[in-house]
């Protein structure tokens, strides 16, 4: 009996002793578990950490977030987790967990951006998974991603797409975009403005609606590079606005593709060009009025010139004749009178005469000597009266001008006449002529 007793005892510690062992064998794989665990969560390529929603405090946290932050472990697991957020961020987050205690439905991820312990903050992706006690989540692991680069890269992307959009749509000229089958996909309001059109009258509708016959086989030329010219150039069109009204555009056109090259559409550039088609054609309107004025004026310049050309041989047919009659009817009888026994006063009248006679001759006469051409009217009054004798002080009471005057003709004679350096007397040089 007590044998049996010490052989019941025996088993039992030695399952006892089992029992020790295989706990401490899974306690010392749990431990290495563990460790294999604490060193992958880490050394993660991603921040992880752990938040007690209910107590708003953090439970654990790994390398990668508290290098990124610039925080020791202890100090922040000391932070509350609104205090690492940016005051938007932060109304974000409380918004979340409203709704999350609340029982409603809130998704797994969310940007928010975070406060660095160095200044300046940086933008974050949290995927959040929630433990729960039955209905109620009171933990939640997050993993992080920096998505900084990419957030910033995005705001600056949003920043150029608004200053583009307000730099199209306050432009001067228009800018229209189609697809692939001439539709209209947007227009900037100076197209509106142009045309009186609202947007949604366009958006969709196909250019071709807005052209007459003429116009649509111009546009569909130069779009599709036909006709002998490259496409894509730009090319005048006219199109009509919604009242009607005809509007003359230069349109500079570009292709849009897609990744693989292909043509998806395209976009224009639209000038309007509208008034200075107008006065380009008042202009040239006015230029063929002032050639037809021109050419009325040059006839009747013409006809003015033909009629003075014949006024001219008229008058100077009636000077000839004039001179003529002097010489063949007066000159005879001067001559016949200066031999009639006349007394010396009557011979100085009637010298005074023919000196008179002789310079109106001489003003008239058209068949002088080709040197005489060279000589002023008055200078040839001069000449004829030197020809006949007269002194410079007779010359100057004949013509009623100074004797000062007299002599300065003559010089002027004897210049024009190549007398300047010779003795030759002017009387018989002009008597010779």
């Amino acid at each position: 009996m007590l044998k049996r007793r010490r052989l019941s005892t025996a088993v039992r510690r030695g399952a006892a002793h089992r029992r020790i062992a295989r706990l401490e064998e899974e306690n010392r794989r749990l431990g290495e578990s563990e460790a294999r665990f604490r060193s992958l969560f880490n050394r993660a390529s991603v921040g992880m950490y752990e938040v007690d929603l209910v107590r708003h405090r953090m439970l654990e946290v790994n390398d990668y977030i508290l290098e990124r932050t610039g925080y020791s472990r202890e100090e922040f697991l000391a932070l509350p987790p609104m205090d690492l957020l940016t005051p938007e961020s932060a109304g974000r987050f409380r918004r979340r967990i409203a709704n999350l205690l609340a029982g409603q439905e809130v998704g797994p991820q969310v940007e928010l951006e975070v406060r660095l312990k160095a200044g300046g903050t940086c933008w974050t992706q949290l995927e959040v998974r929630f433990i729960r006690d039955g209905d109620n989540a009171w933990r939640a692991a997050v993993a992080v991603h920096d998505i900084d680069a990419r957030h910033r890269a995005q705001a600056r992307l949003e920043a150029s797409e608004r200053r583009f959009r307000t730099l199209v749509e306050t432009m001067r000229e228009g800018l229209a975009i189609m697809d692939a089958q001439g539709r209209l996909t947007y227009v900037n309001d100076r197209i509106l403005e142009l045309g009186g059109f609202v947007r949604e009258e366009l958006l969709g509708q196909p250019v071709l609606d807005l052209l007459e016959q003429s116009n649509r086989l111009i546009f569909q030329r130069e779009l599709t590079g036909t006709g002998g010219r490259e496409a894509m150039r730009p090319y005048r069109l006219e199109w009509d606005g919604r009242s009607g009204n005809r509007i003359v555009s230069i349109i500079s056109p570009s292709l849009i593709r897609d990744d693989q090259g292909q043509v998806c559409g395209s976009f224009a550039v639209v000038t309007d060009i509208t008034d200075l088609t107008r006065a380009e054609e008042a202009l040239r309107r006015r230029e063929q009025e002032l050639r037809e004025r021109n050419a009325d004026l040059e006839e009747t310049n013409t006809a003015l010139r033909v009629l003075l050309a014949e006024r001219e041989e008229d008058r100077t047919a009636i000077e000839q004749r004039l001179v003529d009659s002097i010489r063949q009817l007066l000159e005879p009888q001067l001559e016949r009178l200066a031999s009639s026994g006349l007394n010396d006063r009557q011979k100085g009248y009637l010298s005074s005469v023919d000196v008179t006679l002789q310079a109106l001759c001489a003003s008239l006469d058209h068949t002088l000597p080709p040197r005489f051409l060279k000589l002023t009217p008055s200078e040839i009054e001069v000449a004829h009266l030197v020809r006949h004798g007269k002194t410079t002080k007779e010359i100057a009471r004949v013509l009623n001008i100074s004797p000062r005057t007299a002599d300065m003709h003559r010089l002027s004679i004897r210049r024009k006449l190549g007398l300047e350096d010779r003795r030759t007397s002017l009387r018989t040089f002009l008597a010779g002529m």
